[in-house]
């Protein structure tokens, strides 16, 4: 398992489906995240969900290592770190599922059978979309959605920088991690970075879209809010309008975009 880096303050993400569908890719991340092309949980997530003070969490941890050995325990928990709100760094063990199972082995309780269950099928799943995501990347199609984004990325913070300049501002990575998330919530309905690497062909030239229109936005001088307003509803109408991506009667719009996410991307 490689070992992973200090992870910050929260585990949180975005994703992809048809449109996008925030939520069950937003239920799903909320257990598990993914490192170095790995699906993981962390302690914290664990004692979260389990209601255990993470201390505890943490010495059950560091007992099942001193029991089971390093030919399992360095496969399946790597010792990472994360800033509490006082800013102070404290430990935390990043678990594979191997590690997950046998340290919940010993949890009971009127909804543990239940939190291990939802665990297990978390790991299940983004093991799964990270096979789809792999093939997909292969497809020549994918590939060249792709790039064209990544260069309409590049325009949207030229043309941000810009304008900003002209108008004797300076530009700063929050500025752009802020365009970043307005760019989210046209897609999603939710003000939140995008992991473009998950969105599938018809997704990448949905946001291409979005982006022009932001380059086009923000030279005209449209303030933030004005953006925001015009770009969610040039996808609602855009996804009136892809009635193909539902095989029975389309969703409403809203239904595809639920707005029940937290957290930019290129």
């Amino acid at each position: 398992m490689t070992p992973t880096k200090k992870t910050g303050t929260a585990g949180a993400g975005e994703a992809a489906a048809c449109p996008v569908d925030v939520a069950a890719a937003g239920a799903v991340r909320d257990l598990v995240h993914v490192d170095h092309g790995e699906p993981l949980t962390t302690s914290r997530r664990v004692a979260l969900r389990f209601g255990k003070r993470h201390r505890d969490v943490l010495r059950s941890i560091q007992r099942l290592i001193a029991e089971a050995g390093p030919a399992f325990t360095e496969r399946s928990f790597a010792l990472s770190e994360y800033a509490d709100p006082t800013g102070r760094t404290l430990p935390e063990y990043h678990l594979t599922q191997a590690g997950f199972m046998l340290l919940a082995m010993g949890f009971t309780g009127p909804d543990a059978t239940a939190l291990k269950v939802q665990f297990i099928n978390a790991f299940d799943t983004m093991a799964r979309e990270l096979q789809r995501l792999k093939a997909q990347r292969l497809a020549p199609e994918w590939q060249a959605a792709r790039a064209a984004v990544a260069r309409q990325h590049s325009s949207v913070n030229a043309v941000l920088f810009e304008v900003r300049k002209a108008a004797g501002k300076d530009t700063h990575a929050h500025h752009l991690a802020n365009e970043a998330r307005l760019i989210g919530h046209a897609l999603t309905g939710v003000h939140a970075g995008i992991d473009r690497d998950t969105l599938d062909a018809d997704q990448l030239r949905l946001l291409h879209k979005v982006e022009a229109r932001a380059v086009i936005l923000i030279a005209r001088g449209a303030d933030y809010e004005t953006r925001k307003a015009e770009l969610r509803a040039l996808v609602l109408k855009e996804l009136r309008d892809l009635r193909d991506c539902a095989p029975t009667p389309a969703p409403e719009p809203a239904a595809l975009l639920p707005d029940t996410r937290t957290d930019p991307a290129r």
